[in-house]
């Protein structure tokens, strides 16, 4: 189940960007100096204070939800085939500056994945990154 929910360093990170959405997980224990994943079969309702360093855990899904609704950013995981042994995975991350404009901001990233998980775990970096240089 681990592999649907994002890190917790991207946990941590959407939480300084304001993310605050029902999660089935949560890193708010540790041991040593790691934070392990809980998971719970209803829902985290409130992220953690700012004081702390425990916070939810959401689902990948999630997570490219919120930066649809509230950052207007939309992701695409895309596979580059170039024969047929040979192919790997990339992302473009999208946001239309006007919704009555055809014309898009679309920025390409010219690293490629060797798995999909990759993939979509650095889109998730990428968005952090982007909203944090904002």
């Amino acid at each position: 189940m681990e592999k649907y929910f994002v890190n917790y360093n991207q946990s941590l990170a959407l939480k300084e960007l304001g993310f605050d959405e029902p999660c089935f997980g949560a890193y708010d224990t540790h041991k040593g100096d790691e934070w392990l994943l809980n998971i719970k079969s209803d829902f985290y309702y409130d992220q953690f204070s700012d004081k702390n360093d425990a916070c939810v855990a959401p689902l990948k899904s999630q997570v490219f939800e919120w930066f649809r609704k509230e950052k207007d950013l939309y992701c695409e995981i895309r596979t580059f085939v170039w024969d047929y042994d040979n192919k790997q995975l990339g992302f473009s991350i999208r946001t239309y500056l006007n919704p009555m404009d055809i014309e898009t901001e679309r920025l390409l990233h010219p690293e490629v994945y060797a798995t999909y998980e990759e993939a979509e775990s650095a889109c998730i970096d990428k968005l952090i990154e982007l909203v944090k240089n904002k």
